[in-house]
């Protein structure tokens, strides 16, 4: 082939060409015949018409003599035939597109009839500016040149070198990515997918055929720039470093060998010990760290990392780890648990259930132990007042001394160090609203501090144990004459309550009426959900449900809390067998043998399925009966079937057991806990309720070791468990007669109109509707009442603001929270955007996505309560009396 030059930029064109591929300049010369026609056509649409004509440097499409349009292969990148693409315009045409290098396409409408032979002859003609092109971008480093695009606009050519990408487009707006910016490279759904070190993505088409071959190439150019990157961190002690989130802000996460460092964009930095933390999880994406202390801090990690920094975080956490749990065979306490390590001569104390661990600290330097007992607060006995007050029992019950109700039973520790003496308290037994010493479970927690000092006065000799003095007894007071006297209720139970019927304020008789009539007439055993996520007011349907079975059924209670509580499957059966005593009304020494039996064995088997052991091994069953025999869960339910049937008071009705609160146990232990029970219960005359939703089961069961996502699957075991469900109508709530009748209570006037629809308002937007987290809601407010001076609660909008303070208090912490710590700095223009997405307290409130929707729409309710006048702006009167109000909320926060 011959190879001239072009008169104008010098570079060598290919015979019969008429135009240079680099410039563009018409090449002189060239004869008529080597210029013609190597392929022509007509093209006849209803909208378009003329004359294909295909040469060897450019394809031509001519409507007459004097219009046509010229398609050059000089700066071609690609040729593509498109069917079908005139007949969804109408033109009855096919059309082939060419490419070219600024990105830019243009289409020449064919025939179908000659489009396929007009296809081969264009490709044929431009495989020379094709090879030659490819040569040209080789000397320049490029190694790959494609048709590209990003996202559903932005197509163009992807030029791929040995240190970039770069995506060119006809609009000039090109996009390139530097690979030593790039952390990884992958593919998806037909992309190219980088990763770049600043945490953003970006993405360029590249067809299937080409992107493995494409994918292997940008890795091998990427891996020198990532092992240098990695080389870098490590001198630096960092092991991982990933594009992350803490809360609502973005930035880095370093994982060193005995910390992982957050560093937000805005230059904050928040980091974690591993010698503080107790464990170590993923969870939907991020890193889930639980520390010592009882919190949590969860840090965002890149998808393709997290396996191998979860592994990384658990060895470097594992030495910790054994050194905080391994030896502490000696265990004092309840609510707090005091757990000594013989061999080492250390202990530390346990607090919220086994989340919260203190330091050690040496056995020796415990100087002074003293057993104590305080006093409930007045705020607690005043709430106990106003409970009895709300349900009509004041004057009935005898209500225990205000000295006689205490909050704690514990001891105080006096331990010596280098720095001096400092206290810490063990809370043995801990009781938020008081407790009365004549209370059975006093005896407990006061036998677990005088086995402490026991243990002490044998272990440690030299240390100071003071027991104080127990208190006098109060003379009981003289009954008047023929006055009949009613006598306290029986421990354990709590006073006699209105019926249902009378107490619904929420309208949710009609509900539990009929739940109710079919476990009247359900056959057994009988399995039944009580559906309802956490929030929905489960627990409390439950328990209106147990009351309006009355006495007619034995009830028995079972909560996954107690399982956090009991130390061993002894102290659970131990409760359990209180229990069954109770409702099965067992006397003979016979039945209450057997009842030992089924007690401490569903004491074993919820324990082993909460801890994760072996519910049904032999050592387990040797455990339960003490006797070496080997039994199975089938033997064990016949024993409890047994107990059902033979109660001494004749009677044969149903046995229904409620199980509540499973939401607190991790997912996968909740279902086990729910398959050990359905194996138990499973005998005539025992309906088994649980409160459970569907999709905390789901969780659960796709948590399981080697569980796959398999939602029929899912939903055919959640039948085989219960056969029947029943969703609590948490929409149907009648919010407002709840609201109306704790109002009146308080003594606040509250008959209806807008001031009830505010209080309304702000409880579905923040607590929602669960009667537990409503009546701690308004505790508090009853508190604050107490100690409010009389014009707040007197003025209507005082009151509401502070009522919506203690719900951001509950609900959105961090909000209220930041709203506190700028107190002093609040401005009427801050209140009047509390509700729009970008004002201050958004931004701090460490919410996204829908949860922020959820506040935004709280905080809407909020701002119209301060903006009394219902003008544009909030005023500085107004803005002034939110000020005072919050400073005073502060004294029920956290």
């Amino acid at each position: 082939m011959l190879i001239m030059n072009c008169v104008k930029c010098g570079h060598e064109i290919m015979e019969g060409a008429a135009f240079c591929p680099y410039c563009g300049e018409k090449v002189a010369g060239g004869t008529p015949g080597e210029s013609g026609p190597i392929y022509q056509a007509s093209v006849k649409g209803k909208l378009k018409s003329g004359k294909l004509s295909v040469y060897r440097d450019r394809t031509e499409f001519a409507t007459s003599s004097v219009q046509k349009t010229i398609y050059n292969y000089s700066a071609l990148v690609a040729v593509r035939k498109k069917l079908g693409v005139g007949t969804v315009l109408g033109l009855g045409l096919d059309h082939i597109e060419f490419i070219t290098e600024d990105g830019g396409s243009e289409s020449c409408p064919v025939s179908r009839k000659d489009v396929h032979e007009a296809f081969l002859r264009i490709q044929e003609a431009i495989q020379p500016y094709l090879a030659q092109r490819k040569r040209r971008l080789m000397e320049q480093g490029v190694r790959y040149s494609l048709v590209s695009s990003t996202g559903l606009t932005g197509s163009g050519v992807l030029n791929i070198s040995d240190d970039r990408a770069e995506l060119r487009v006809k609009s000039g707006q090109n996009k390139a990515v530097d690979f030593q910016d790039v952390k990884s490279v992958s593919a998806a759904a037909g992309s190219l997918e980088f990763l770049l070190v600043d945490g953003s993505t970006k993405s360029f088409g590249v067809d299937k055929e080409l992107l493995g071959e494409v994918l292997a190439f940008v890795k091998q150019a990427v891996e020198p720039y990532v092992s240098a990157r990695k080389e870098a961190l490590l001198a630096q002690g960092i092991y991982f470093s990933s594009f992350s989130s803490y809360g609502a802000e973005a930035g880095t996460l370093n994982i060193f060998a005995d910390r992982a460092e957050f560093t937000a964009r805005s230059g904050r930095t928040e980091a974690v010990l591993f010698s503080g933390v107790r464990a170590a999880r993923l969870f939907t994406e991020t890193l889930e760290l639980a520390l010592t202390n009882g919190t949590a801090k969860s840090f965002g990690v890149e998808r393709d990392m997290q396996s191998a920094v979860l592994s990384f975080v658990e060895e470097a956490i594992r030495p910790y780890v054994l050194r905080r749990t391994e030896g502490f065979h000696d265990s004092f306490g309840i609510d707090e648990r005091l757990e000594v390590n013989e061999e080492r001569g250390v202990f530390h104390v346990l607090r919220q259930g086994g989340n919260e661990i203190t330091e050690e600290c040496p056995l020796d330097s415990i100087v002074r132990c003293e057993r104590v007992e305080r006093g409930a607060p007045k705020s607690a006995l005043g709430l106990l007042a106003g409970a009895a007050k709300a349900v009509g029992v004041q004057d009935k019950l005898r209500a225990p001394d205000a000295d006689d109700v205490i909050s704690c039973v514990g001891v105080d520790l006096t331990i010596q160090e280098v720095q001096g003496p400092w206290t810490e308290t063990v809370r043995f037994g801990d009781f938020a609203l008081g407790i009365s010493r004549t209370n059975k479970k006093y005896d407990q927690y006061l036998a677990e501090a005088d086995r402490f000092m026991d243990y002490l006065s044998r272990r440690c000799p030299a240390c100071e144990l003071v027991v104080p003095p127990p208190p006098e007894p109060k003379a009981e007071p003289e009954e008047a004459p023929g006055v009949p006297v009613t006598l306290p209720a029986a421990a354990g139970r709590e006073p006699p309550a209105a019926p249902v019927a009378e107490r619904d304020e929420f309208g949710l008789v009609k509900y539990i009426e009929g739940v109710s009539r079919f476990i009247d007439s359900c056959s057994t055993p009988m399995t039944i959900a009580i559906q309802g996520s956490l929030g929905t007011g489960r627990s409390g349907f439950m328990r209106l449900l147990s009351e309006h079975l009355g006495e007619r059924i034995s009830l028995f209670w079972l909560h996954s809390g107690q399982l956090s509580r009991a130390r061993s499957d002894e102290s659970f059966a131990l409760q359990v067998e209180n229990q069954l005593r109770s409702q099965l009304g067992v006397a003979s020494e016979a039945a209450k043998g057997r009842m030992r039996q089924a007690a401490k064995g569903l004491g074993s088997i919820l324990i082993s399925a909460a801890t994760g052991g072996n519910s049904d091994g032999q050592d387990l069953m040797e455990a339960m009966f003490g006797s070496g025999e080997e039994k199975t869960h089938e033997a064990l339910s016949g024993v409890f079937s047994q107990l059902v049937h033979t109660r001494p008071d004749g009677r044969r009705g149903k046995v229904v057991v409620f199980l509540d609160e499973l939401d607190r146990l991790a997912p996968a232990k909740a279902v086990d806990m729910l398959e050990a029970l359905r194996s138990f219960f499973d005998c005539e005359g025992c309906v088994l309720a649980a409160a459970i939703d569907f999709a905390l089961f789901q969780r659960g069961v796709r948590e399981r070791p080697g569980a796959e996502p398999d939602e029929e699957k899912e939903k055919a075991l959640f039948d085989e468990i219960f056969q029947m469900s029943f969703r609590v109508p948490a929409s149907g709530y009648d919010v407002g007669n709840y609201v109306r009748g704790k109002l009146e209570q308080m003594g606040i006037p509250a008959d209806g109109g807008e001031e009830l629809d505010f209080y309304t308002a702000l409880i579905r937007r923040s607590v929602g509707v669960d009667p537990k987290s409503m009546d701690r809601l308004f505790n508090s407010f009853l508190l604050l009442k107490n100690m409010a001076d009389k014009e707040l609660f007197e003025d209507r909008v005082q009151r509401l603001m502070l009522f919506a303070l203690l719900c951001m208090q509950t609900r959105y912490q961090t909000a209220y929270d930041h709203l506190k710590r700028i107190r002093d700095q609040v401005t009427p223009a801050l209140l009047s955007g509390l509700c729009g997405r970008d004002s201050e307290v958004a931004a701090h409130s460490g919410l996204g996505g829908v949860e922020l929707e959820k506040f935004l729409g709280f905080a809407q309710v909020f701002h119209d309560i301060i903006n009394t006048d219902h003008t544009a702006d909030i005023s500085q009167a107004e803005c002034a009396v939110f000020a005072r109000v919050l400073e005073f909320s502060s004294i029920t926060s956290k």
